[in-house]
């Protein structure tokens, strides 16, 4: 979820996932070169709540009220999915409320999660302004009491409050 102008990952999953791979972005069409002949299915939606943008951000510049929100729930029961192998959120700053009531577990999990330093030209502060190390540190032990292990760990460069992680779901 969160293609903007990279679709790096989505193109690379899309060779070796057979069952295809579904990228989701309501802030880009199905013209931008990012996602325009792409071997994936492209889906103009955000996931989440309109509340999760902030007009004036770099990715909602003047309205919302072009902008197609839906629910991961929502969205998985429209494609018949009853499960997801992998998910991907860069989804600046909405990434906290998509973990909250967390619908399904994926076999592997990457998020780019932003903390309340996060640069508010991308992120809307709204979303991030109480995420600091303590509640960083509980969303961690609670992915971990759900059974993912995290594998690596990445500082995004752009923006030091905010890392990249892969985790994976540990069978039980």
């Amino acid at each position: 979820m969160g293609i903007s102008d990279n679709s790096r990952f989505e193109q690379l999953m899309s060779k070796t996932c057979p069952s295809g791979v579904h990228a989701f972005d309501c802030t880009i069409n199905s013209t931008k070169p990012s996602v325009f002949g792409m071997n994936f299915t492209f889906h103009p939606t955000c996931v989440g709540l309109l509340y999760d943008l902030s007009v004036g951000s770099v990715y909602a510049n003047e309205t919302t009220d072009s902008l197609n929100f839906e629910t991961l729930p929502n969205i998985m029961k429209e494609l018949k999915h009853t499960h997801l192998d992998i998910l991907k959120l860069d989804v600046e700053g909405s990434e906290w409320k998509l973990l909250e009531d967390f619908p399904v577990k994926p076999r592997q999990l990457f998020i780019e999660l932003h903390t309340k330093m996060a640069r508010r030209k991308y992120v809307p502060h709204h979303l991030v302004e109480t995420k600091d190390k303590a509640a960083t540190d509980a969303l961690f032990l609670k992915l971990y009491d759900m059974g993912y292990r995290v594998i690596s760990k990445d500082i995004n460069t752009g923006d030091r409050a905010c890392a990249e992680f892969s985790l994976v779901l540990i069978d039980e």
